[in-house]
Protein backbone atom coordinates (compact mmCIF):
# COMPACT_ATOMS: atom_id res chain seq x y z
CA UNK A 1 0.00 0.00 0.00
CA UNK A 2 1.40 3.39 -0.98
CA UNK A 3 0.00 6.89 -1.27
CA UNK A 4 0.89 8.43 -4.63
CA UNK A 5 -0.62 11.92 -4.25
CA UNK A 6 -2.07 14.03 -1.44
CA UNK A 7 -4.48 16.92 -1.96
CA UNK A 8 -5.56 19.11 0.98
CA UNK A 9 -7.69 22.27 0.92
CA UNK A 10 -8.81 24.65 3.68
CA UNK A 11 -7.67 22.43 6.53
CA UNK A 12 -6.14 24.40 9.42
CA UNK A 13 -3.11 26.35 8.09
CA UNK A 14 -3.39 24.72 4.65
CA UNK A 15 -5.22 26.69 1.99
CA UNK A 16 -4.31 24.36 -0.87
CA UNK A 17 -1.56 21.78 -1.02
CA UNK A 18 -0.93 19.08 -3.63
CA UNK A 19 2.20 16.93 -3.56
CA UNK A 20 3.48 13.45 -4.40
CA UNK A 21 5.25 11.72 -1.49
CA UNK A 22 7.96 9.10 -1.86
CA UNK A 23 8.41 5.95 0.24
CA UNK A 24 9.68 8.30 2.93
CA UNK A 25 8.27 11.79 3.24
CA UNK A 26 10.38 13.89 5.63
CA UNK A 27 8.58 17.13 6.51
CA UNK A 28 11.11 19.78 7.53
CA UNK A 29 10.33 23.31 8.68
CA UNK A 30 10.09 25.70 11.57
CA UNK A 31 7.55 25.42 14.37
CA UNK A 32 4.17 26.64 13.19
CA UNK A 33 4.90 26.02 9.51
CA UNK A 34 2.16 23.39 9.19
CA UNK A 35 4.02 20.07 9.27
CA UNK A 36 1.72 18.60 11.91
CA UNK A 37 -1.34 19.79 9.99
CA UNK A 38 -0.29 17.73 6.96
CA UNK A 39 0.02 14.63 9.15
CA UNK A 40 -3.24 15.46 10.93
CA UNK A 41 -5.05 15.64 7.57
CA UNK A 42 -3.87 12.11 6.75
CA UNK A 43 -5.00 10.92 10.17
CA UNK A 44 -8.36 12.67 9.76
CA UNK A 45 -9.08 10.81 6.51
CA UNK A 46 -7.47 7.41 7.12
CA UNK A 47 -6.79 7.24 10.84
CA UNK A 48 -8.53 5.70 13.82
CA UNK A 49 -11.76 7.72 13.70
CA UNK A 50 -14.17 7.97 10.79
CA UNK A 51 -13.95 11.33 8.94
CA UNK A 52 -16.96 13.42 9.84
CA UNK A 53 -17.91 17.09 10.13
CA UNK A 54 -18.82 16.38 13.76
CA UNK A 55 -15.08 16.13 14.44
CA UNK A 56 -14.45 19.62 13.08
CA UNK A 57 -14.65 22.98 14.80
CA UNK A 58 -13.87 26.46 13.51
CA UNK A 59 -10.14 26.07 14.22
CA UNK A 60 -9.98 23.20 11.71
CA UNK A 61 -11.03 25.52 8.86
CA UNK A 62 -8.49 27.72 7.10
CA UNK A 63 -8.53 31.16 8.77
CA UNK A 64 -11.39 29.82 10.96
CA UNK A 65 -13.72 30.45 8.01
CA UNK A 66 -16.40 27.76 8.25
CA UNK A 67 -17.89 28.87 4.92
CA UNK A 68 -14.90 27.30 3.16
CA UNK A 69 -14.95 23.71 1.91
CA UNK A 70 -12.51 21.25 3.48
CA UNK A 71 -11.19 18.67 1.04
CA UNK A 72 -8.74 15.88 1.89
CA UNK A 73 -7.94 13.40 -0.86
CA UNK A 74 -5.32 10.71 -1.40
CA UNK A 75 -4.53 8.77 -4.58
CA UNK A 76 -3.04 5.30 -4.19
CA UNK A 77 -0.70 3.27 -6.31
CA UNK A 78 -1.90 -0.19 -7.37
CA UNK A 79 -2.95 -2.17 -4.30
CA UNK A 80 -4.71 -5.37 -3.31
CA UNK A 81 -7.93 -3.48 -2.55
CA UNK A 82 -7.95 -1.98 -6.08
CA UNK A 83 -8.69 1.48 -4.62
CA UNK A 84 -7.38 4.40 -6.66
CA UNK A 85 -8.64 7.31 -4.56
CA UNK A 86 -10.11 7.97 -1.13
CA UNK A 87 -11.43 11.42 -0.22
CA UNK A 88 -13.69 13.43 2.02
CA UNK A 89 -15.37 16.80 1.57
CA UNK A 90 -17.14 18.94 4.14
CA UNK A 91 -19.13 22.09 3.46
CA UNK A 92 -21.31 24.01 5.89
CA UNK A 93 -25.00 23.03 5.81
CA UNK A 94 -24.33 20.25 3.31
CA UNK A 95 -24.07 16.51 3.75
CA UNK A 96 -20.68 14.99 4.47
CA UNK A 97 -19.04 13.27 1.52
CA UNK A 98 -16.68 10.36 2.20
CA UNK A 99 -15.91 8.28 -0.90
CA UNK A 100 -13.51 5.83 -2.43
CA UNK A 101 -13.00 5.23 -6.15
CA UNK A 102 -13.82 3.00 -7.85
CA UNK A 103 -16.70 2.15 -5.51
CA UNK A 104 -18.55 -1.17 -5.13
CA UNK A 105 -22.17 -1.27 -4.01
CA UNK A 106 -21.62 -4.23 -1.69
CA UNK A 107 -18.70 -2.69 0.24
CA UNK A 108 -19.22 -0.06 2.93
CA UNK A 109 -16.91 2.94 3.06
CA UNK A 110 -16.02 2.17 6.68
CA UNK A 111 -15.02 -1.40 5.73
CA UNK A 112 -12.89 -0.14 2.86
CA UNK A 113 -11.08 2.29 5.19
CA UNK A 114 -9.92 -0.69 7.23
CA UNK A 115 -7.90 -1.82 4.21
CA UNK A 116 -6.28 1.62 3.83
CA UNK A 117 -4.82 2.24 7.26
CA UNK A 118 -2.64 5.10 8.41
CA UNK A 119 -1.15 4.58 11.85
CA UNK A 120 -0.68 8.05 13.33
CA UNK A 121 1.66 8.66 16.25
CA UNK A 122 1.47 12.26 17.42
CA UNK A 123 3.95 14.14 19.57
CA UNK A 124 2.01 13.35 22.77
CA UNK A 125 2.89 9.63 22.47
CA UNK A 126 -0.42 8.66 24.11
CA UNK A 127 0.30 5.05 25.07
CA UNK A 128 -3.30 4.44 26.20
CA UNK A 129 -4.55 5.37 22.74
CA UNK A 130 -2.18 3.01 20.96
CA UNK A 131 -2.89 0.14 23.35
CA UNK A 132 -6.65 0.29 22.76
CA UNK A 133 -8.18 -2.82 21.26
CA UNK A 134 -10.08 -0.96 18.58
CA UNK A 135 -9.31 -2.24 15.10
CA UNK A 136 -8.01 1.26 14.30
CA UNK A 137 -5.52 1.51 17.16
CA UNK A 138 -1.99 0.22 16.62
CA UNK A 139 -2.16 -2.63 19.16
CA UNK A 140 -5.78 -3.32 18.24
CA UNK A 141 -4.82 -3.80 14.61
CA UNK A 142 -2.28 -6.41 15.69
CA UNK A 143 -4.90 -8.32 17.70
CA UNK A 144 -7.37 -8.23 14.83
CA UNK A 145 -4.71 -9.56 12.46
CA UNK A 146 -4.12 -12.45 14.86
CA UNK A 147 -7.86 -13.11 14.92
CA UNK A 148 -8.26 -13.01 11.13
CA UNK A 149 -5.39 -15.46 10.70
CA UNK A 150 -6.67 -17.93 13.30
CA UNK A 151 -7.31 -21.20 11.39
CA UNK A 152 -10.98 -22.12 11.17
CA UNK A 153 -10.09 -25.80 11.43
CA UNK A 154 -8.87 -25.22 14.99
CA UNK A 155 -12.00 -23.48 16.31
CA UNK A 156 -13.88 -26.65 17.32
CA UNK A 157 -10.82 -28.02 19.14
CA UNK A 158 -10.26 -24.74 20.99
CA UNK A 159 -13.96 -24.43 21.88
CA UNK A 160 -13.95 -27.91 23.40
CA UNK A 161 -10.94 -27.01 25.55
CA UNK A 162 -12.61 -23.75 26.42
CA UNK A 163 -15.66 -25.58 27.79
CA UNK A 164 -13.41 -27.87 29.83
CA UNK A 165 -11.78 -24.79 31.32
CA UNK A 166 -15.17 -23.38 32.29
CA UNK A 167 -15.88 -26.38 34.48
CA UNK A 168 -12.64 -25.74 36.37
CA UNK A 169 -13.67 -22.14 36.92
CA UNK A 170 -17.05 -23.08 38.40
CA UNK A 171 -15.80 -23.42 41.99
CA UNK A 172 -18.00 -24.14 45.03
CA UNK A 173 -18.34 -20.44 45.89
CA UNK A 174 -19.09 -19.66 42.27
CA UNK A 175 -21.97 -22.15 42.17
CA UNK A 176 -23.19 -21.06 45.61
CA UNK A 177 -23.23 -17.40 44.61
CA UNK A 178 -25.01 -18.19 41.35
CA UNK A 179 -27.71 -20.16 43.19
CA UNK A 180 -28.29 -17.39 45.77
CA UNK A 181 -28.40 -14.81 42.98
CA UNK A 182 -31.06 -16.80 41.14
CA UNK A 183 -33.14 -17.21 44.31
CA UNK A 184 -32.95 -13.53 45.23
CA UNK A 185 -33.96 -12.42 41.75
CA UNK A 186 -36.88 -14.88 41.59
CA UNK A 187 -38.18 -13.72 44.97
CA UNK A 188 -37.98 -10.08 43.89
CA UNK A 189 -39.55 -10.37 40.46
CA UNK A 190 -41.95 -13.24 41.26
CA UNK A 191 -41.98 -14.51 37.68
CA UNK A 192 -41.13 -18.16 37.20
CA UNK A 193 -40.19 -17.62 33.55
CA UNK A 194 -37.36 -15.15 34.30
CA UNK A 195 -34.08 -15.77 36.13
CA UNK A 196 -30.51 -14.54 36.49
CA UNK A 197 -27.46 -16.67 35.93
CA UNK A 198 -23.73 -16.19 35.50
CA UNK A 199 -22.45 -16.95 32.03
CA UNK A 200 -18.97 -16.80 30.62
CA UNK A 201 -18.58 -14.71 27.48
CA UNK A 202 -19.37 -16.73 24.36
CA UNK A 203 -16.37 -18.40 22.82
CA UNK A 204 -14.48 -16.20 20.39
CA UNK A 205 -10.77 -16.46 19.53
CA UNK A 206 -10.58 -12.66 19.56
CA UNK A 207 -11.60 -12.59 23.22
CA UNK A 208 -8.44 -14.55 23.99
CA UNK A 209 -6.22 -12.19 22.01
CA UNK A 210 -7.85 -9.22 23.75
CA UNK A 211 -6.55 -10.52 27.05
CA UNK A 212 -2.98 -9.84 25.86
CA UNK A 213 -1.28 -7.05 27.74
CA UNK A 214 2.10 -5.37 27.18
CA UNK A 215 4.44 -5.37 30.15
CA UNK A 216 7.80 -3.71 30.59
CA UNK A 217 9.99 -6.23 32.41
CA UNK A 218 13.32 -5.64 34.10
CA UNK A 219 14.70 -8.86 35.57
CA UNK A 220 11.96 -10.11 37.91
CA UNK A 221 10.09 -6.80 38.02
CA UNK A 222 7.31 -5.86 35.59
CA UNK A 223 5.08 -2.82 35.15
CA UNK A 224 2.44 -1.80 32.65
CA UNK A 225 3.50 0.65 29.93
CA UNK A 226 1.24 3.52 31.12
CA UNK A 227 3.32 3.46 34.34
CA UNK A 228 6.63 3.76 32.46
CA UNK A 229 8.45 7.01 31.68
CA UNK A 230 8.01 9.06 28.52
CA UNK A 231 11.12 7.66 26.89
CA UNK A 232 10.15 4.02 27.48
CA UNK A 233 6.58 4.63 26.25
CA UNK A 234 7.93 6.24 23.10
CA UNK A 235 10.29 3.30 22.49
CA UNK A 236 7.45 0.84 23.04
CA UNK A 237 5.18 2.58 20.51
CA UNK A 238 7.92 2.63 17.91
CA UNK A 239 8.73 -1.03 18.66
CA UNK A 240 5.07 -1.96 18.13
CA UNK A 241 5.06 -0.29 14.74
CA UNK A 242 8.33 -1.94 13.74
CA UNK A 243 7.02 -5.35 14.79
CA UNK A 244 3.76 -4.72 12.92
CA UNK A 245 5.53 -3.82 9.68
CA UNK A 246 7.99 -6.71 9.97
CA UNK A 247 5.25 -9.26 10.65
CA UNK A 248 2.61 -8.01 8.20
CA UNK A 249 4.94 -6.91 5.46
CA UNK A 250 4.47 -4.08 3.01
CA UNK A 251 0.97 -2.81 3.81
CA UNK A 252 1.59 -0.21 6.50
CA UNK A 253 1.58 3.56 6.29
CA UNK A 254 3.02 5.40 9.29
CA UNK A 255 2.58 9.08 10.07
CA UNK A 256 4.64 10.20 13.04
CA UNK A 257 5.44 13.53 14.62
CA UNK A 258 9.06 14.02 15.62
CA UNK A 259 10.37 10.44 15.77
CA UNK A 260 13.44 11.80 17.57
CA UNK A 261 11.46 12.62 20.74
CA UNK A 262 13.04 11.20 23.93
CA UNK A 263 15.86 9.55 21.94
CA UNK A 264 19.58 10.13 22.39
CA UNK A 265 21.68 10.67 19.20
CA UNK A 266 22.75 7.03 18.82
CA UNK A 267 19.15 5.87 19.10
CA UNK A 268 18.12 8.52 16.55
CA UNK A 269 20.62 7.20 14.03
CA UNK A 270 19.51 3.64 14.66
CA UNK A 271 15.84 4.51 14.23
CA UNK A 272 16.58 6.40 11.00
CA UNK A 273 18.27 3.27 9.63
CA UNK A 274 15.27 1.17 10.64
CA UNK A 275 12.95 3.60 8.88
CA UNK A 276 14.99 3.13 5.72
CA UNK A 277 14.70 -0.66 6.08
CA UNK A 278 10.92 -0.41 6.53
CA UNK A 279 10.59 1.81 3.45
CA UNK A 280 12.75 -0.57 1.40
CA UNK A 281 10.45 -3.41 2.50
CA UNK A 282 7.45 -1.66 0.94
CA UNK A 283 6.05 0.39 3.81
CA UNK A 284 5.53 4.15 3.52
CA UNK A 285 6.54 6.63 6.22
CA UNK A 286 5.55 10.24 6.77
CA UNK A 287 7.20 12.19 9.55
CA UNK A 288 7.91 15.71 10.71
CA UNK A 289 11.34 16.24 12.19
CA UNK A 290 13.80 18.75 13.62
CA UNK A 291 16.68 16.25 13.54
CA UNK A 292 19.19 16.00 10.71
CA UNK A 293 19.51 12.27 11.47
CA UNK A 294 16.16 11.78 9.71
CA UNK A 295 17.08 13.83 6.62
CA UNK A 296 19.37 11.96 4.24
CA UNK A 297 20.99 14.18 1.63
CA UNK A 298 21.40 11.32 -0.86
CA UNK A 299 17.61 10.86 -0.70
CA UNK A 300 16.94 14.57 -1.27
CA UNK A 301 13.77 13.77 -3.22
CA UNK A 302 12.18 12.51 0.02
CA UNK A 303 12.66 15.90 1.72
CA UNK A 304 9.72 18.31 1.81
CA UNK A 305 10.42 21.84 3.07
CA UNK A 306 7.33 23.21 4.80
CA UNK A 307 6.94 26.93 5.39
CA UNK A 308 4.19 29.38 6.17
CA UNK A 309 4.13 32.44 3.96
CA UNK A 310 1.75 34.63 1.99
CA UNK A 311 0.33 33.32 -1.27
CA UNK A 312 -0.51 35.38 -4.36
CA UNK A 313 -3.77 36.49 -2.72
CA UNK A 314 -2.03 37.70 0.42
CA UNK A 315 -3.20 34.83 2.64
CA UNK A 316 -0.66 33.46 5.13
CA UNK A 317 -0.74 29.71 4.61
CA UNK A 318 1.32 26.53 4.48
CA UNK A 319 3.48 25.88 1.42
CA UNK A 320 5.61 22.88 0.54
CA UNK A 321 8.79 22.74 -1.56
CA UNK A 322 10.63 19.68 -2.82
CA UNK A 323 13.03 18.80 -5.61
CA UNK A 324 12.68 16.14 -8.28
CA UNK A 325 15.42 13.81 -9.38
CA UNK A 326 14.80 14.69 -13.02
CA UNK A 327 15.11 18.46 -12.49
CA UNK A 328 18.36 18.18 -10.55
CA UNK A 329 19.86 15.79 -13.09
CA UNK A 330 18.95 18.17 -15.93
CA UNK A 331 20.53 21.11 -14.07
CA UNK A 332 23.74 19.13 -13.56
CA UNK A 333 23.93 18.23 -17.24
CA UNK A 334 23.37 21.83 -18.33
CA UNK A 335 26.11 23.13 -16.05
CA UNK A 336 28.66 20.41 -16.73
CA UNK A 337 27.92 18.84 -20.12
CA UNK A 338 31.50 17.52 -20.11
CA UNK A 339 30.68 15.30 -17.12
CA UNK A 340 27.72 13.02 -17.88
CA UNK A 341 25.70 12.53 -14.70
CA UNK A 342 23.40 9.76 -13.50
CA UNK A 343 21.14 9.89 -10.50
CA UNK A 344 22.89 6.82 -9.08
CA UNK A 345 26.21 8.65 -9.34
CA UNK A 346 24.81 11.80 -7.75
CA UNK A 347 23.34 9.82 -4.85
CA UNK A 348 26.63 7.98 -4.36
CA UNK A 349 28.58 11.25 -4.14
CA UNK A 350 26.08 12.77 -1.72
CA UNK A 351 26.22 9.64 0.43
CA UNK A 352 30.01 9.48 0.66
CA UNK A 353 31.10 13.13 0.51
CA UNK A 354 28.60 14.79 2.80
CA UNK A 355 27.37 14.41 6.36
CA UNK A 356 24.98 15.74 9.00
CA UNK A 357 25.95 19.39 8.50
CA UNK A 358 24.80 19.17 4.88
CA UNK A 359 21.49 17.65 5.97
CA UNK A 360 21.18 20.26 8.73
CA UNK A 361 21.27 22.98 6.08
CA UNK A 362 17.72 22.02 5.08
CA UNK A 363 16.57 23.33 8.46
CA UNK A 364 18.04 26.78 7.79
CA UNK A 365 16.36 29.78 6.19
CA UNK A 366 19.51 30.76 4.27
CA UNK A 367 22.78 29.07 3.46
CA UNK A 368 26.29 30.45 3.22
CA UNK A 369 28.12 27.86 1.12
CA UNK A 370 31.91 27.85 1.51
CA UNK A 371 34.85 25.76 0.35
CA UNK A 372 36.08 24.34 3.62
CA UNK A 373 36.44 24.45 7.42
CA UNK A 374 38.39 27.74 7.49
CA UNK A 375 35.42 29.83 6.38
CA UNK A 376 32.94 27.53 8.13
CA UNK A 377 34.58 28.06 11.52
CA UNK A 378 35.43 31.74 11.20
CA UNK A 379 32.43 33.43 9.57
CA UNK A 380 29.88 32.78 12.38
CA UNK A 381 32.27 34.31 14.94
CA UNK A 382 32.75 37.44 12.90
CA UNK A 383 29.00 37.67 12.18
CA UNK A 384 28.08 37.48 15.88
CA UNK A 385 30.60 40.24 16.66
CA UNK A 386 28.99 42.37 13.94
CA UNK A 387 25.61 41.97 15.65
CA UNK A 388 24.21 39.53 13.10
CA UNK A 389 24.08 36.15 14.80
CA UNK A 390 23.70 33.49 12.10
CA UNK A 391 21.82 31.03 14.30
CA UNK A 392 19.32 33.67 15.43
CA UNK A 393 18.54 34.47 11.79
CA UNK A 394 18.48 30.86 10.59
CA UNK A 395 21.68 31.15 8.54
CA UNK A 396 23.64 27.91 8.08
CA UNK A 397 27.32 28.04 7.09
CA UNK A 398 28.02 24.87 5.10
CA UNK A 399 31.41 23.56 4.03
CA UNK A 400 31.50 21.77 0.68
CA UNK A 401 34.63 19.84 1.69
CA UNK A 402 36.49 21.21 -1.31
CA UNK A 403 36.07 23.70 -4.13
CA UNK A 404 35.16 21.03 -6.68
CA UNK A 405 32.04 20.15 -4.66
CA UNK A 406 30.60 23.65 -4.48
CA UNK A 407 28.56 23.54 -7.66
CA UNK A 408 26.71 20.28 -6.92
CA UNK A 409 25.77 21.38 -3.40
CA UNK A 410 24.77 24.83 -4.66
CA UNK A 411 22.47 23.30 -7.28
CA UNK A 412 20.94 20.93 -4.72
CA UNK A 413 20.00 23.71 -2.29
CA UNK A 414 18.97 25.96 -5.17
CA UNK A 415 16.54 23.25 -6.33
CA UNK A 416 14.73 23.73 -2.99
CA UNK A 417 14.70 27.50 -3.53
CA UNK A 418 16.76 28.15 -0.39
CA UNK A 419 18.47 31.61 -0.50
CA UNK A 420 22.22 31.06 -1.02
CA UNK A 421 25.39 33.07 -0.56
CA UNK A 422 28.50 31.53 -2.14
CA UNK A 423 32.08 32.18 -0.97
CA UNK A 424 35.04 30.76 -2.90
CA UNK A 425 38.72 31.48 -3.65
CA UNK A 426 40.00 32.87 -6.93
CA UNK A 427 43.27 30.90 -6.52
CA UNK A 428 45.01 33.51 -8.65
CA UNK A 429 48.55 32.54 -9.51
CA UNK A 430 48.09 28.86 -8.81
CA UNK A 431 49.14 26.14 -11.22
CA UNK A 432 46.20 23.95 -10.19
CA UNK A 433 44.25 23.73 -13.43
CA UNK A 434 41.27 22.02 -11.77
CA UNK A 435 40.74 24.93 -9.38
CA UNK A 436 41.00 27.48 -12.19
CA UNK A 437 38.57 25.55 -14.34
CA UNK A 438 36.23 25.36 -11.34
CA UNK A 439 36.14 29.17 -11.29
CA UNK A 440 34.68 29.12 -14.80
CA UNK A 441 32.03 26.60 -13.76
CA UNK A 442 31.03 28.55 -10.64
CA UNK A 443 30.79 31.88 -12.48
CA UNK A 444 28.72 30.26 -15.23
CA UNK A 445 26.43 28.80 -12.57
CA UNK A 446 26.05 32.28 -11.04
CA UNK A 447 25.18 33.75 -14.43
CA UNK A 448 28.42 35.74 -14.66
CA UNK A 449 31.11 35.94 -17.34
CA UNK A 450 33.48 32.99 -17.13
CA UNK A 451 36.97 33.79 -15.87
CA UNK A 452 39.72 31.38 -14.87
CA UNK A 453 41.35 33.90 -12.50
CA UNK A 454 38.69 36.37 -11.37
CA UNK A 455 39.57 39.32 -9.16
CA UNK A 456 38.61 39.33 -5.50
CA UNK A 457 35.16 40.85 -4.97
CA UNK A 458 32.11 40.90 -2.73
CA UNK A 459 28.72 40.93 -4.46
CA UNK A 460 25.09 40.61 -3.41
CA UNK A 461 24.97 36.80 -3.71
CA UNK A 462 28.60 35.71 -3.80
CA UNK A 463 32.12 36.65 -2.74
CA UNK A 464 35.45 35.70 -4.31
CA UNK A 465 38.54 35.80 -2.13
CA UNK A 466 41.56 37.36 -3.83
CA UNK A 467 43.79 34.29 -4.01
CA UNK A 468 42.30 32.63 -0.89
CA UNK A 469 40.42 33.35 2.35
CA UNK A 470 43.53 33.30 4.54
CA UNK A 471 45.32 35.72 2.20
CA UNK A 472 42.44 38.18 2.55
CA UNK A 473 42.75 38.08 6.35
CA UNK A 474 46.54 38.44 6.18
CA UNK A 475 46.28 41.38 3.78
CA UNK A 476 43.74 43.16 5.97
CA UNK A 477 45.44 42.85 9.38
CA UNK A 478 49.05 42.77 8.26
CA UNK A 479 51.58 39.98 7.94
CA UNK A 480 53.12 40.54 11.37
CA UNK A 481 49.86 40.25 13.34
CA UNK A 482 48.61 37.34 11.25
CA UNK A 483 51.84 35.36 11.73
CA UNK A 484 51.78 36.11 15.45
CA UNK A 485 48.20 34.86 15.81
CA UNK A 486 48.92 31.70 13.83
CA UNK A 487 51.98 31.04 15.99
CA UNK A 488 49.91 31.57 19.15
CA UNK A 489 47.27 29.15 17.80
CA UNK A 490 49.88 26.43 17.30
CA UNK A 491 51.33 27.05 20.77
CA UNK A 492 47.95 27.11 22.53
CA UNK A 493 46.19 24.34 20.60
CA UNK A 494 48.98 22.09 19.35
CA UNK A 495 48.78 20.39 15.98
CA UNK A 496 45.31 21.29 14.72
CA UNK A 497 43.72 21.81 11.32
CA UNK A 498 43.20 25.02 9.39
CA UNK A 499 39.60 25.34 10.54
CA UNK A 500 40.49 25.33 14.24
CA UNK A 501 43.26 27.87 13.66
CA UNK A 502 40.85 30.08 11.73
CA UNK A 503 38.43 29.93 14.67
CA UNK A 504 41.22 30.93 17.07
CA UNK A 505 42.30 33.86 14.87
CA UNK A 506 38.69 35.02 14.51
CA UNK A 507 38.14 35.01 18.28
CA UNK A 508 41.35 36.97 18.87
CA UNK A 509 40.54 39.57 16.20
CA UNK A 510 37.04 40.01 17.62
CA UNK A 511 38.55 40.66 21.07
CA UNK A 512 40.80 43.30 19.48
CA UNK A 513 37.86 44.82 17.59
CA UNK A 514 39.90 44.28 14.44
CA UNK A 515 37.54 42.52 12.02
CA UNK A 516 38.91 42.52 8.44
CA UNK A 517 37.09 44.77 5.98
CA UNK A 518 36.64 41.87 3.55
CA UNK A 519 34.76 39.93 6.24
CA UNK A 520 32.62 42.96 7.11
CA UNK A 521 31.51 43.26 3.47
CA UNK A 522 30.58 39.55 3.31
CA UNK A 523 28.57 39.70 6.54
CA UNK A 524 26.80 42.83 5.31
CA UNK A 525 25.89 41.10 2.04
CA UNK A 526 24.62 38.01 3.86
CA UNK A 527 22.60 40.23 6.19
CA UNK A 528 20.96 42.00 3.24
CA UNK A 529 20.19 38.67 1.60
CA UNK A 530 18.61 37.42 4.81
CA UNK A 531 16.55 40.54 5.38
CA UNK A 532 15.42 40.69 1.75
CA UNK A 533 14.24 37.08 1.97
CA UNK A 534 10.92 36.81 3.76
CA UNK A 535 11.49 35.27 7.14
Amino acid sequence: MKIRCIHIENFRSIKKLVFEPDNICALVGENGAGKSNILAALDFLLGERYPSSSRLDSSDYFRHDVSRTILISVDFECNSSAVKKFWCKFQQNKNDIVRYEPAWDDVRTSDMRENLPVIFIDSHRDIDRHLRQSRWALFGRVLHRFHKQFPQSKIQELESKFNETLELLRTYDFQKFEEELRKAFTEQIRHVNKSLELEFKAFDPLSYYKSINLLLREEEHALSLPEAGDGMRNMAILAMFRAYTKTFKGDAILAIEEPELYLHPHAERNLAKLFRELADAGNQLFYSTHSSHFVEIEHFDEICLVERKEDEEGDLCTHLRNASVEDLLAARERLRPDKPATIEGIRERYKNLYGLEHSEAFFGRKIVLVEGPTEENALPIYAAALDFDFDAHGVSVVSANGKNNLDELYQLYEAFDIPLYLVFDSDRGTSDNDKLKCNEVLLRMLGENEDREPEGQVNATYAISDKDFEAEIRSSIGESLYSSLMSDASHQLGRVGKGIKARYVANQLVKQDNIPAYICRIIDAVKKLALNSKE
